[in-house]
């Protein structure tokens, strides 16, 4: 099936468009747009599905689609950027409109994870760059800011987190913004003093398990023979009595899907309540491991039942699948800033948008889904292989996405 006509897609467009064209009703448009994007993803997915094809015709309806959908990407990138602020002073993006920025602390690392797309583990902010980081994400027209720390291991650089909540939260003050903070860690160092900065200043913990030690050995190995795993998992414990605001991520890789479940109940048997999927990005899964991967789905709906507080973010809008098509705003070390759509294939910097001094106003970053699936495709254009893993990568997140919403549909019962 080749998905929604093409004369739909277009009575779309021209709808999004009138709407578009009263300030009245432009925030009314997104849910419009957003299902216009979806429909994007879902021709330009089925396009890639029919190149793949060795048979004549689909051969040529994969043609044909690219034909329509060149056309399209050129309608919805000018959409995207129609939408007035609510004062009406400037035009920002729709969707892709980010009031969200991931701070690439530090590049160090205890940790050489083998799905890591890190690859050089040196350096670390500095004080310029994070000032002028902050001063970008003060110029957005939002009034709520996401900041995220990031790395490498960014509790390798505590004082620089420090120095930049410190900062943030004095330029909250003279705007007016409210402000939320994420540090995402591997959990290997993670110190009293560490904890409670958190705790004061509301800053939320992404720990990064992804299970019991067998399966958290299988990718994430220590740099230089050095065993990690007890410490890890003497601060996973100080997490859950701290109180501070947490959730863990489980990468799930093809290896280890048969133990989810498994290892979910290892974790919540330690006091997590509240987890997130990582899907492998860059494996292929094949067929009948994404059906292993879903069966372990519904065996963790039935262990859940008796779990009181448990919540899966991928079942709430907290994590939306595919993740992929999902984009983050980083900022680098040196103040480059790009696109982040889960690193596939560690093409971390293909997604350029400058630096924090010289790039285009901040409220104007990022790709709807639609566009950075186009802009990918557009990098691996001479790639096929990587093409097909990227076309695996987004149907695995779609049916693991399908399948969390049956997750919390059981528990709902």
């Amino acid at each position: 099936m080749v998905g929604p006509k093409e004369t739909d897609v277009a009575l779309m467009i021209d709808q999004a468009a009138g709407l578009l064209d009263d300030p009245r009703s432009a925030h009314s448009c997104q849910p419009h747009l957003r299902q216009l994007d979806e429909l994007l993803v879902e021709r330009l997915m089925a396009q890639q599905r029919f190149s793949f094809s060795e048979t004549p015709e689909d051969q040529a309806r994969a043609d044909l689609l690219w034909q329509q959908l060149t056309r399209h990407a050129a309608y919805r990138c000018a959409l995207a950027g129609r939408v007035q602020t609510e004062a009406g002073q400037e035009r920002i993006r729709t969707q892709a409109a980010t009031g969200a920025i991931t701070l690439m602390i530090t590049r160090r690392c205890q940790l050489r994870c083998s799905y890591c797309w890190i690859g050089d583990f040196s350096g670390d902010m500095s004080d310029e760059v994070l000032e002028r980081s902050v001063r970008r994400l003060a110029a957005s027209q939002r009034r709520t800011l996401d900041v995220q720390f990031f790395g490498g291991e960014p509790t390798l650089a505590g004082e620089r987190i420090r120095s930049a909540i410190r900062q943030f939260e004095q330029m909250a003050t003279e705007t007016g913004k409210e402000l939320r903070f994420k540090i995402t860690t591997n959990g290997v160092s993670l110190p009293a003093e560490l904890l409670s900065l958190f705790v004061e200043h509301d800053v939320h913990v992404d720990f990064s398990c992804d299970g019991a030690p067998t399966s958290q050995r299988r990718y994430r190995k220590g740099s230089e023979r050095f065993e990690y795993v007890p410490q890890m998992l003497d601060n996973m414990a100080a997490l859950v009595t701290s109180g501070a605001s947490h959730h863990l991520t489980v990468t799930v890789s093809p290896d280890t899907a048969p133990d989810l479940a498994d290892n979910i109940a290892w974790l919540v048997q330690r006091g997590h309540r509240r987890i997130s999927l990582g899907l492998g990005i860059g494996f292929f899964w094949q067929e009948p491991v994404v059906q292993r991967l879903l069966d372990e789905i519904d065996k963790l709906a039935d262990a859940a039942a008796s779990w009181p507080s448990f919540s899966l973010d991928n079942a709430s809008r907290r994590r939306r699948e595919p993740a992929l098509l999902y984009d983050r705003i980083t900022v680098d070390c040196d103040g480059v800033m790009y696109s982040q759509p889960g690193d596939f294939m560690a093409r971390k910097r293909a997604l350029f948008w400058g630096t924090v001094d010289e790039s285009r106003p901040y409220d104007e970053l990022g790709f709807t889904p639609f566009e950075l699936y186009w802009q990918l495709l557009a990098l691996y254009a001479d790639h096929p292989e990587h093409r097909r893993v990227l076309l695996n990568n987004l149907q695995t997140g779609i049916a693991l996405g399908s399948r969390c919403k049956r997750f919390a549909d059981t528990l709902a019962r």
